[in-house]
């Protein structure tokens, strides 16, 4: 229990060990006293602003070198709070400099240094244009080795560019699998029976399976349309003897 009455006083002396029934009347015998208010920042205090708090954690060098950052970081990108949210660091210190972000806009490093802050290396871009400044675009080649020419670049609609030639390859690769091969032949297999239905003659009195087409055997579909009705049957006493594990009678 607190003696001082201020439950985020930790020291050792204020504090007390008592059982829970103890702790719970103390509580309820306090309760028509006011707390103690919580020891605030003096009168002559200043609360830092964000951009001190900011500067405080970045090694500046010279004005055209890394100003490397000193604290935590959100994967490769320094990050540090404000008003108790998460924010990149480099861009906070783009939009002290240069206002707000344009919306659709990023901020790419000029220095290829993912810890700098500095914003003379920092330039405001589009996605698509920061993912073409990267280094693997500015090779000659793809990942394995492919040339990027005319024939052999596909652009995507997001400006990302693509080997045409590893595509092909990652195809043919996923076509030897065998869970493609199964859909591929179920595929051959509804395509042989749709084109031989279709050469299939329509004959009034009888229903392609051979059974009579009568209006006793005929079953009508809420769509209109029309069944066997033995053939329907025969599939409902499959189904129950696959599924239920008795036939019907």
């Amino acid at each position: 229990d607190h003696t001082c009455q201020i439950p985020q006083c930790v020291n050792p002396e204020h504090l007390v060990p008592v059982s829970a029934s103890l702790n719970s009347r103390l509580r309820w015998e306090r309760e028509s006293k006011p707390l103690l208010a919580v020891p605030t920042l003096g009168a002559n205090a200043k609360r830092r602003t964000p951009a001190e708090r900011l500067w405080e954690k970045v090694d500046k060098q010279g004005p055209e070198d890394c100003w490397l950052w000193l604290a935590s970081f959100q994967g490769p990108y320094p990050s540090f709070s404000v008003n108790r949210k998460s924010v990149l660091a480099h861009r906070f210190s783009w939009e002290l400099h240069n206002g707000p972000i344009k919306p659709g806009y990023t901020i790419d490093h000029l220095c290829r240094n993912p810890a700098c802050v500095n914003p003379v290396h920092l330039d405001e871009v589009t996605m698509g244009e920061n993912t073409r400044r990267q280094p693997r675009y500015q090779s000659d080649t793809c990942q394995k080795g492919h040339k990027w020419t005319a024939e052999n670049t596909y652009v995507d609609p997001n400006s990302l560019r693509h080997c045409r030639e590893c595509t092909r390859a990652g195809e043919r690769k996923r076509r030897q699998t065998e869970p493609y091969k199964a859909v591929l032949r179920e595929q051959q297999r509804r395509r042989r029976r749709r084109e031989g239905m279709q050469e299939r003659e329509y004959n009034p009195d009888f229903y392609p399976c051979g059974h009579d087409r009568t209006e006793s055997n005929t079953k009508r579909r809420p769509n209109g349309s029309t069944i066997c009705r033995e053939c329907d049957i025969a599939r409902a006493r499959n189904w129950y003897s696959r599924n239920k594990g008795n036939a019907l009678a």
